[in-house]
């Protein structure tokens, strides 16, 4: 059986990660539109590379995908519900 692979990225490809987020985000400006779920869509898009970017040195591939994926999902959940309860 094979070792599971670890994300292990040295510090310049990960600012290059955030700055691609931060300027995805600025490139959308979506705060500016009425339409609200585009935003979030951008938002959390961009939450999922900055949780990329933050994962540590020799965490599994499969745990930082995973994190990558369940942050933004939550997120939104929890907008949604912030949404409702207002």
């Amino acid at each position: 059986m094979r070792a599971a692979r670890a994300w292990n990225l040295n510090w310049p490809l990960r600012l290059m990660i955030a700055c691609f987020a931060v300027g995805y985000v600025l490139y959308g400006k979506r705060w500016v539109e009425p339409d609200q779920s585009k935003a979030v869509g951008l938002y959390t898009c961009s939450i999922a590379f900055l949780v990329l970017a933050l994962v540590p040195k020799g965490t599994r591939l499969w745990v930082a995908v995973c994190a990558a994926l369940a942050v933004p999902v939550l997120v939104d959940i929890s907008i949604d519900v912030f949404q409702l309860l207002r």
